[in-house]
């Protein structure tokens, strides 16, 4: 890997973490998921007695998910009590929103109130470009650091990865096992992987692209492999920058 100023890139936020590294989620964004839900499209379309009635059904449904969640992580090896918490919440949630709006319409409500919540969750966890832009090697600090992410994730039983490109203008890492997929899947909502993905992605390109390092990622699901990638490419010009946008 190139190298790069190592205490300067150990010296970023949250550097070396995940989201599961932390014991417990910081009041500020339980606070913050919480407004992000009260002012979603989805709470929205519902009167006040829908309202309560949505979280009725929640709360209902959520006793019944944890159960068949921690279940399905046991038998996968995953212990961290946050994980099962969180995909409980997931499933539940889901799984009330397409039964009270139908599949399609709920799907696309939760799926819309899922992306705002994950993209403030990242927002805090990793830093803003502008952090990396300010070292002497961004695209350096930007693969030691998100290197230093999957080993905290890899570490904790999350994921499996490796890197299958690294040179001077590409950085390719795939992603051969995720328990939040597999759970997913474990549960019958494999539908709900594609939005994990997607709400990542958002959050990765605003910390680690900018106008010269665009990001793609090779699919929003796993293929017949079991694996996805993530790829950085350094754009010569302007108009490399638009073709890589569309891949």
């Amino acid at each position: 890997m190139t190298g790069v100023n190592g205490p300067d890139v150990e010296g970023i936020k949250n550097y070396g973490k995940c989201w599961y590294t932390f014991p417990d989620i910081p009041a500020s964004i339980k606070r913050e998921q919480f407004r992000q839900m009260l002012n979603s499209r989805l709470l929205g379309r519902l009167r006040p007695w829908g309202k309560i009635v949505f979280v009725y059904k929640y709360l209902s449904m959520l006793r019944k998910k944890h159960a068949i969640v921690k279940k399905c992580a046991e038998e996968r090896g995953i212990s961290n009590k946050n994980i099962v918490n969180d995909y409980a919440g997931i499933v539940s949630g889901y799984e009330v929103s397409i039964g009270m709006f139908g599949r399609e319409e709920g799907y696309a409500l939760f799926g819309e109130m899922f992306l705002s919540i994950g993209g403030k969750e990242m927002t805090w966890l990793w830093p803003g470009y502008e952090v990396f832009d300010a070292l002497d090697d961004p695209f350096a600090a930007i693969k030691a650091y998100w290197k230093a992410y999957l080993d905290a994730a890899h570490d904790l039983s999350l994921i499996d990865y490796e890197i299958v490109e690294d040179d001077r203008d590409t950085f390719r890492t795939d992603i051969t096992y995720s328990a939040y997929d597999d759970l997913l899947f474990g549960v019958g909502c494999p539908e709900l992987s594609s939005l994990n993905s997607e709400a990542e992605l958002c959050a990765m390109k605003t910390s680690f692209s900018s106008s010269d390092i665009v990001l793609t990622r090779k699919s929003a699901l796993p293929n017949e492999d079991g694996r996805y990638a993530f790829v950085w490419k350094k754009c010569k010009d302007n108009k490399e920058w638009k073709c890589l946008e569309k891949m």
